[in-house]
């Protein structure tokens, strides 16, 4: 089953936890709202122990509580996942767990920010074997959205249901992601960094920004410092929708090549007639 845009978070009543990251202040919050949450460090007992305050907490709430009510009105204050499960919490937390270090094609792994509702956004849409992935979790909510649909003030509650009640043990080494599934992310790095730009420039389109972004990729400026060049130089000259192949070199002047071409190129409208 696929991600479900939802008009509101329904009224749940199977267990329900919370997986979000803490600080002091959101802490003294929940303990105000949910009288015993009993929270547990996701990062306690894996290779991440030694960050366990970096990491997030699993959170028990109850259906007819506050803080459920809380999320329900103001789920931007709640940054976080919730999740419905009747299994046993020690088995929640190893399955949790076990998808915190996750392994791309080969041997490369990386931690894996699920319980993020701007990259459940993009991984859980991508993700097909929902079985695998959920594991003990019968449904799992988030509210959250693209950075796309960010730039235009949208966004969703969102939903992802177990296909299965046959919940088998914790997957045995690291979970590996897919290809659909590293290809989301990587979208989701990419129009993050387009967000962070578009920001810095009001007077331009997210999409154009993208655009730019993913020719500047095409091209070769593959890291942040020479891809942030790239987008500056097209920023520039926004009347280019496009430009010739830049030729192979060292970073610095390839970018002057495009430059030089951009500032002697006229307009396409002035070329012609």
């Amino acid at each position: 089953m696929s991600v479900q845009i939802l008009a509101g978070l329904p009224n749940l009543s199977t267990p329900l936890f919370m997986l979000l990251e803490l600080d002091e202040p959101l802490l003294r919050r929940i303990y105000q709202l949910e009288p015993d949450p009993r929270p547990e460090a996701l990062f306690a007992d894996t290779e991440l122990g030694a960050h366990v305050e970096q990491g997030p907490w699993l959170i028990q709430l109850t259906p007819d509580s506050a803080w459920l009510t809380a999320y329900r009105q103001a789920p931007e204050q709640w940054p976080g996942v919730l999740l419905s499960s009747e299994r046993p919490v020690d088995e929640l937390l190893s399955h949790l767990r076990a998808m915190l270090v996750v392994q791309f094609e080969g041997e490369r792994k990386g931690i894996l920010r699920y319980y993020d509702p701007q990259v459940a956004s993009y991984l859980f849409a991508a993700t097909e074997a929902v079985i695998t992935w959920l594991g003990p979790i019968e449904q799992l909510f988030w509210h959250g959205t693209t950075w796309a649909d960010r730039s235009e003030n949208i966004s969703h509650w969102r939903s992802l249901r177990s296909e299965s009640t046959n919940h088998g043990a914790p997957p045995k080494g690291k979970l590996i992601l897919d290809r659909m599934q590293i290809a989301a992310l990587e979208r989701q790095q990419l129009e993050a960094f387009a967000y962070e730009r578009w920001q810095e420039h009001s007077q331009a389109e997210f999409n154009q920004i993208l655009g730019y972004l993913q020719h500047g990729l095409a091209s070769g400026f593959d890291d942040e410092k020479s891809l942030g060049a790239y987008l500056e130089a097209r920023l520039t000259y926004p009347q280019h929708l496009s430009h010739p192949q830049i030729a192979s070199g060292q970073v610095q002047f390839r970018l002057q090549q495009l430059q030089s071409w951009l500032e002697a190129t006229p307009a396409p409208s002035e070329s012609q007639g």
